[in-house]
């Protein structure tokens, strides 16, 4: 196993995977929505668009629970996965963020040589 191949690889996942989400969004939810706003759509095909990104933002949390619970090779790295579950509310206290949260302590101890 190698910490910095591994991070590499779920960085690059989450990463793709939000784009994807932000891209479905830019060109299906939000025209849809400022449809509804203006009145020449229902609410009916805004749940279908929203129900539709559903299967992005449940990729891309998903992404973001793996590269959470993958070492970080860095301090640098331990700072963009708290960054990161802070800006998608993945710290919920769940039983899954407080395992996260364990994995970053232990991210914090190794790197700083107090494991």
């Amino acid at each position: 196993m190698d910490i910095n191949t591994d991070w590499q690889a779920a960085f690059q996942a989450e990463q793709t995977a939000r784009a994807a989400s932000d891209a479905f969004h830019a060109e299906h939810v939000a025209p849809i929505n400022a449809a509804n706003d203006a009145g020449t759509a229902t609410l009916e095909q805004v749940s279908e668009q929203e129900q539709a990104w559903a299967a992005f933002t449940d990729a891309h949390a998903d992404t973001i629970a793996a590269l959470l619970l993958t070492p970080a090779p860095t301090l640098q790295a331990v700072a963009h996965k708290l960054r990161l579950g802070c800006q998608d509310w993945f710290f919920d206290g769940s039983d899954q963020s407080t395992a996260a949260l364990e994995v970053i302590a232990a991210d914090v101890e190794r790197l700083s040589g107090e494991a």
